[in-house]
């Protein structure tokens, strides 16, 4: 079912952007540091640490000038999206959905992911 698969979507965008995120911090902020297994722990989250989230990650690489308003936006976009798929039941339930809203969203959030994976493996995906 359509809805189905775009929460589906909307899921693995969110889990890879914050994943991405997090590796962008530990490549481009302790890029001259000695990234230890504890530091992956507390920025990743693993037994006794949090990890670091989507919000914190965005902030710190936007202060270390690793990213620009337009990704960030972007990322803060396709958060929003994600959030509104995942968690606001009555728009599963009582929406109707434009397919070109659809498809910018989709698109969106795919090139964000994009975007942060060129960002932190150095590759050019386009």
């Amino acid at each position: 079912d359509e809805k189905d698969d775009l929460d589906l979507f909307f899921s693995f965008v969110g889990q890879a952007q914050e994943h991405l995120l997090r590796e962008a911090v530990i490549q481009h902020i302790f890029a001259d540091k000695v990234v230890t297994d504890e530091i992956k722990m507390m920025i990743h989250g693993a037994e006794n640490y949090r990890g670091y989230g989507h919000h914190q990650c965005l902030q710190i690489l936007e202060a270390g000038e690793v990213i620009d308003d337009g990704l960030k936006g972007e990322i803060g976009q396709v958060r929003s999206e994600r959030n509104k798929a995942v968690h606001d039941i009555t728009r599963w339930l009582f929406a109707e959905f434009d397919p070109e809203d659809i498809e910018s969203q989709v698109n969106r959030g795919e090139r964000s992911v994009v975007r942060l994976l060129e960002l932190v493996y150095g590759f050019n995906l386009e």
